[in-house]
């Protein structure tokens, strides 16, 4: 008698994971995107997503806090203030060049916005 593969187990696992992740860490900003018609930044997880954005000059960008706590956008050129679950901020980016920003709530949360 031979033993069981695991293999097809073990694939439709990773399948199973791949997909959770896609819809918890990804498909909020794909569908936040649709819904708002322009760029769209989705904080969920203490993430910014995505975390790196290119827009042309004279876009505004919107940040979604979807996440269970409160957070804030901050830059150099822009500040948020407190935004909590379930609002957003939005900011015209009017000149080129690259943005960097961060929550000042979790300083780990770091994202990017470059304007061509």
């Amino acid at each position: 008698m031979s033993e069981p593969s695991y293999a097809p187990t073990i694939i439709l696992g990773f399948i199973f994971v791949a997909a959770i992740f896609y819809l918890i860490m990804i498909y909020p900003a794909e569908r936040s995107n649709l819904i708002t018609g322009g760029p769209t930044v989705v904080i969920t997880g203490s993430s910014f997503l995505p975390s790196a954005l290119q827009v042309n000059a004279g876009t505004t960008v919107k940040w979604i806090n979807q996440d269970t706590i409160t957070h804030t956008v901050s830059g150099e050129k822009f500040e948020s203030g407190s935004i909590p679950p379930g609002s957003s901020y939005s900011y015209k980016f009017d000149s080129p060049g690259n943005y960097s920003y961060s929550c000042l709530i979790r300083p780990s949360m770091h994202g990017s916005i470059t304007v061509r």
